[in-house]
């Protein structure tokens, strides 16, 4: 075989490209701008719809910051501050104890592990915290936790809290209008050896004495500002936080104002994940002295961003408490062990120049690898399915590093390199080298199952059958519209047009003979429609309407029936009723993120809220003067034996604390938090 054959052969019975007329392709191709304009077109009404949300929520945001500020306004120490034990402050103050003129890192942003075990106690967190008598201002209702006796764990979730396990998190720092303080925020993980949870915190850090103060949630929502002065010792402490933390509101505020005028719409992102576990932490953090003079570690970190050490860069260790009263759980994690963001940066960037290194290696042994044994009988011995698992794990790589570099500026150059030498590997040589050894193959006749028509057939179905994953995941776990409408039917019409193109234009098309027939063509359209109307019809329907209920684990259904009413049958409408005084009843109502939270308060809620009696659920037929307690507007329900109960019943939701509300109003509800919007208790997943 001469070496400059080429590698994939055409099929000679096709009419050269010199016959085909201009005028042919144009006209073939006369169609192809007016499907671009429709799908731009497309585009453009999905964005504008999807920007004035984003520009709501935004509005919404900016309220709520207001109103974080009246509440900061008139937060004070003898009102406001957390009345701590004597237990807690003997354990804080042994924590504290550091020493005379302690010598600390200015700056810890970076990664802490640990290990955690249980700070056992002898009455309930809630207590020791002094919240049964601490005094709150009526700006401020969400600084309260629930209130959870020690055998109710439900917050918990699967978790263990008690045996001990494995503990981590990430923080950044930032400057503030004190020098001596920084702002902290940054996520955090909790493991018990079979479970985990994260949760996002911030906090504050005080430089002169390694102390830090911090709050986690597991939903960024339930973060609040003023929550985070309350927690200081002394009033002192107290004074400094409060006013750092004004400053950062009104900067974040202004931020949020130019943002909303220049068009910069931000989007709550919902950071609840999907752990079961739902406890809120207070964190207690020391840092250790270092053993090293303060002009040596201010030299340090003035000179660690150049890679430079003037010293041996001390071990950065912690102590810590976290206390969490809705689940009445206590911790300590002791020695935590800290990598500063510098040294970690500097750690990677030893790891890319290695990674390119390794590459380089490879690009020669593959390059000596395809000179000696270029020859036809010796290609013939190489499996292509190795070749090709080496290709997929290199092109991995390729993107994992790519990724990497475009997270981390700092380590752009380093990744960046290793990644682009990565790509010449895979797509320049070894991609290069199994057509050879594939054409190799072929000639020798070992390769009938790359050269068969089925292969190449229930190739490409298996290529288009991407909506088929998603139809079972609706169906096992009874959720739909996880897609819009609009971006499942354009990017099945997007992805059969390529083939579709290749068979229109075969005549120029290389390899033509691997090109489906017509008859192919038009059983993949077959295959993606009837994809796309499984999933449309989940979407109108149900996600399990086409498989028996039976073969699915029961669920709660947020979409009851309401059978009719026999004449003797009453309902029984209960309305929660609250001082006027307490809540502005033209208050409107919207879903808990940290734009609204204090307007979302369990008082309005409940105010205009409708309970009913579970007796009465599984038996009402018809609701009179129904209201959603989101929107204020009214909700239709149907009974079992209305002609479209199949489709109109979805349009409203039962919760398990029977309240009524709009699904749409619920379900955006949900996707930042899993809780009542009326009575505060938790929400199933809609599965």
């Amino acid at each position: 075989m001469d070496e400059h054959e080429p590698l994939v052969s055409t099929n000679t019975s096709n009419p050269p490209p010199a016959q085909i007329t201009t005028a042919s392709l144009v006209r073939r191709g006369f169609s192809l701008p007016f499907i671009a304009l429709g799908f731009f077109l497309l585009y453009l009404f999905g964005s504008t719809s999807r920007s004035n949300d984003l520009r709501l929520g935004q509005s919404r945001l900016i309220d709520a910051q207001l109103q974080e500020s009246l509440v900061l306004g008139n937060l004070t120490y003898e009102q406001n501050a957390t009345r701590y034990s004597s237990d807690l402050r003997t354990i804080f103050n042994a924590m504290m104890n550091v020493g005379h003129a302690p010598v600390f890192y200015s700056d810890i942003a970076g990664q802490f592990k640990g290990k955690w075990e249980l700070l056992p106690f002898s009455k309930n967190i809630s207590e020791l915290l002094g919240q049964h008598s601490r005094k709150t201002v009526d700006e401020s209702p969400s600084l309260e936790f629930p209130k959870e006796s020690v055998s109710e764990t439900a917050s918990q979730g699967n978790m263990d809290l008690t045996a001990g396990g494995k503990f981590s998190f990430t923080i950044i720092s930032n400057k503030t209008s004190n020098e001596d303080i920084l702002y902290i925020n940054g996520n955090m993980n909790i493991d018990d050896g079979y479970n985990s949870f994260d949760s996002t915190l911030h906090g504050l850090h005080f430089k002169r004495n390694g102390s830090i103060y911090l709050e986690s949630a597991v939903d960024e929502s339930e973060l609040f500002l003023h929550n985070i002065p309350k927690m200081m010792l002394d009033p002192h402490s107290f004074q400094s936080a409060l006013s750092v933390i004004r400053s950062i509101n009104m900067d974040y505020l202004n931020t949020l104002k130019k943002q909303l005028d220049n068009g910069m719409i931000i989007e709550h992102v919902d950071t609840s994940g999907t752990s079961s576990a739902k406890c809120r932490f207070l964190l207690f953090m020391q840092l250790q002295p270092l053993p090293a003079k303060l002009q040596d570690i201010l030299d340090l970190e003035n000179v660690q961003n150049e890679g430079v050490y003037v010293i041996q860069p001390p071990q950065l260790l912690a102590d810590m408490a976290l206390l969490s009263p809705n689940c009445n759980s206590s911790l300590k994690s002791i020695q935590l062990r800290g990598i500063k963001n510098s040294i970690f940066i500097s750690l990677n960037h030893n790891a890319g120049v290695f990674i390119a290194i390794l590459t380089l290696i490879e690009l020669v042994l593959t390059t000596r690898q395809m000179q000696q044994l270029s020859s036809l009988s010796a290609r013939t011995k190489i499996s292509p399915m190795t070749m090709g698992m080496m290709i997929i794990l290199d092109a991995y790589m390729c993107i994992v590093l790519i990724s990497i570099a475009l997270m981390f500026p700092e380590l752009f150059s380093p990744f960046v390199a290793a990644s682009f030498l990565k790509f010449c590997l895979f797509s320049v040589f070894e991609m290069r080298y199994l057509f050879a050894v594939i054409q190799a193959r072929r000639r020798d006749g070992s390769d009938s199952l790359e050269r068969s028509f089925l292969f190449r057939v229930c190739i490409m179905f298996l290529m288009h059958s991407l909506w088929i994953p998603q139809v079972v995941s609706n169906a096992k776990r009874n959720t739909w519209r996880a897609f819009n409408r609009s971006f499942v039917i354009g990017t099945s019409i997007t992805r059969f047009l390529l083939p579709l193109y290749a068979w229109y234009y075969q005549d120029i098309i290389i390899a033509s003979q691997s090109l489906p027939s017509a008859k192919i063509l038009w059983a993949l359209a077959v295959f993606i429609s009837i994809q796309v109307g499984v999933l449309i019809l989940q979407d109108v329907q149900g996600p399990r309407i086409f498989i028996p209920q039976q073969l699915f684990p029961q669920t709660y259904d947020y979409h009851p029936a309401f059978p009719p009413l026999s004449n003797n049958e009453s309902i029984s409408l209960q309305m929660d009723t609250i001082a006027d005084s307490e809540i502005d009843s033209n208050q409107s109502i919207y879903p808990p993120t940290s734009s609204n939270t204090f307007y979302s308060t369990t008082a309005t809620r409940r105010t205009h809220a409708i309970t009913y009696e579970k007796e009465a659920l599984s038996s009402r037929t018809e609701l009179e003067d129904r209201h959603c307690a989101i929107c204020f507007t009214e909700i239709t329900t149907v009974t079992s034996d209305h002609p479209f109960f199949s489709t109109e019943r979805l349009k409203y939701m039962v919760t398990p604390c029977n309240h009524l509300f709009h699904s749409e109003c619920l379900e955006r509800w949900m996707e930042v938090k899993l809780e009542c919007p009326v009575c505060r208790s938790d929400l199933p997943p809609v599965y």
